[in-house]
């Protein structure tokens, strides 16, 4: 809810429209409420990476679609730019805003603008973009020109409901990305742009990896060549003053056929973004086509060893005979035999999986067996040898790959319940080993293993079609280090022997 009816300050003497802009965006925020703000996914763009987005595009634009514009920082940030490179050209700005509250900011802004900057021009547009391109034109794009030089953009970030008319029109006019309102406008807005045209988005690195977003980057990177991706190692700076705990990228790409390298750069967050450093890698290097179009971003010198180690390896659980499931139990449609003691299967959530060891019983406050009735015997598995992994980790997590290996004899009982959270390696119709178990374990819960999947996945899950992907060695190498921990000392020490006897240096990827 917005409090009161807005009033907006007037600019101070001398103001750029970028600083106006943002004045404008602290000015709101301080006025309207955290649940308004959170419905319309709005988390304005700080002025340095907006200064910093629109250096990575070309200097020299005559018009630009900024298709969720808030109260005009990026709008104005292109017109600073415009004004600073000393050009001459017309600059025209379409802008779009859903919220009715922020339209007398954004139109304060670009009006602004356009008393500092003579050859500017604008549209303002009070409407939702993907509604307004999806449901109310009866041609795609027939109001705006598909001309623009550059679309750049800061979307909302917020899941689309999969029954909504706005998905609904997607899916009919083969635009994927529909599971999140920013991959659907970041894909129609593509669409505006003219041969060579330019997108600048900041956006979660999520939609780099996973099965969710696989149509989306199929249908994108089909289209644009991937130029130049900037990756924040802090997951809270970027918008620290929204309170955000989000692993954000900016990517820049060019709507043609993709390039022959691709320039990653690495911030740790805002105050470090001048001092960034270049590098440039093949593009098979970071796009990789035969997973589902998965960006990789070794951006750092830990993350490129990890990347060329593990990539030599031959195998993947498939080739390996094995598979892996997620969790069968989900707890909140399992109440009415679920217990919290006295059952007669354990119940194993990912709280109980520590790396290397499964605690259960614990002091969990959470139901940790399963009692034995018709309704529970579906959703139980065979009392055999696996692996389990957390398919979650907490943001703050060190590790992303959790691993624990689950071994008959643990457990008296010919069945077990696995929680919904929790994925599971196994071999259909047989059983895994002990070693396999346990040396499959181990390399997964390695910092080499760990520091590559880092590198190919920007979510906190770790999804099964995630770990089908993920390159292992061979099954006599899995045995091997299996049998070398069964005869006692550190798992690690074991995994780091291992992997050096086999010609990964494991030991310069802490």
């Amino acid at each position: 809810m917005i409090a009161e009816k807005l009033t907006f300050p007037e600019p101070r003497t001398g103001e750029s429209p970028l600083d106006y802009a943002v004045l404008l965006g602290e000015h709101y925020v301080a006025r309207s409420s955290a649940e308004h703000r959170k419905l319309h996914g709005q988390y304005f763009t700080p002025p340095e990476i907006a200064r910093f987005m629109v250096s990575l595009a070309s200097p020299r634009v005559a018009r630009v679609l900024d298709a969720g514009a808030g109260t005009g920082i990026l709008a104005c940030a292109v017109v600073e730019r415009h004004m600073q490179s000393r050009s001459d050209g017309p600059l025209h700005l379409e802008c779009y805003e859903r919220d009715p509250a922020l339209m007398p900011a954004l139109e304060r802004s670009l009006d602004y603008a356009r008393g500092a900057c003579p050859g500017l021009t604008y549209r303002v547009h009070r409407a939702d973009f993907a509604a307004e391109v999806l449901l109310r034109q009866s041609n795609l794009f027939e109001s705006l020109s598909s001309d623009f030089d550059l679309a750049i953009g800061n979307p909302p970030y917020f899941k689309l409901p999969s029954r909504s008319d706005i998905v609904e029109a997607a899916k009919k006019r083969g635009v994927p990305g529909t599971s999140n309102i920013y991959s659907l406008m970041m894909r129609l807005a593509g669409n505006l742009l003219r041969a060579a045209g330019e997108l600048v988005y900041i956006v979660p690195r999520g939609f780099c990896s996973g099965l969710y977003f696989k149509g989306f980057r199929t249908q994108l990177l089909g289209s644009f060549g991937l130029e130049h991706v900037h990756v924040f190692g802090s997951r809270s700076d970027p918008f620290r003053n929204h309170e955000v705990l989000q692993e954000n990228v900016v990517v820049r790409l060019r709507k043609g056929p993709q390039p022959e390298t691709v320039v990653l750069t690495e911030s740790e967050g805002i105050a470090d973004l001048r001092t960034i450093t270049p590098q440039s890698f093949a593009a098979r290097t970071v796009i990789d086509r035969e997973a589902g179009w998965v960006i990789r971003l070794p951006v750092g010198e830990q993350e490129q060893l990890a990347l060329a180690q593990v990539q030599r390896w031959p195998c993947t659980l498939g080739r390996l005979g094995l598979r892996v499931s997620t969790g069968p139990v989900v707890a909140f449609r399992s109440r009415s035999w679920l217990r919290q003691s006295d059952g007669d299967y354990p119940l194993i959530w990912l709280n109980h999986v520590r790396p290397m060891a499964l605690e259960w019983p614990s002091d969990l406050a959470k139901p940790q067996y399963v009692r034995d009735c018709p309704e529970s015997q579906p959703w139980l598995v065979p009392n055999s040898n696996y692996v389990v992994l957390r398919r979650f980790s907490a943001k703050e997590d060190r590790r992303r790959l959790i691993a624990a290996p689950l071994l008959r004899e643990q457990f008296a009982t010919d069945r077990l319940g696995l929680e919904n959270h929790l994925n599971f390696i196994h071999r259909p119709h047989e059983s895994l080993s002990c070693e396999e178990a346990i040396g499959l374990s181990a390399l997964l819960n390695s910092p080499l293993l760990d520091c590559y999947f880092r590198a190919v996945n920007g979510n906190t899950q770790v999804n099964a079609c995630d770990l089908r992907t993920l390159p292992l060695p061979e099954q006599e190498t899995i045995v091997r280090l299996g049998r070398q921990i069964l005869g006692g000392g550190p798992w690690e020490d074991a995994v780091a022997e291992e992997l050096r006897s086999s010609g990964s240096p494991a030991e310069e990827v802490r």
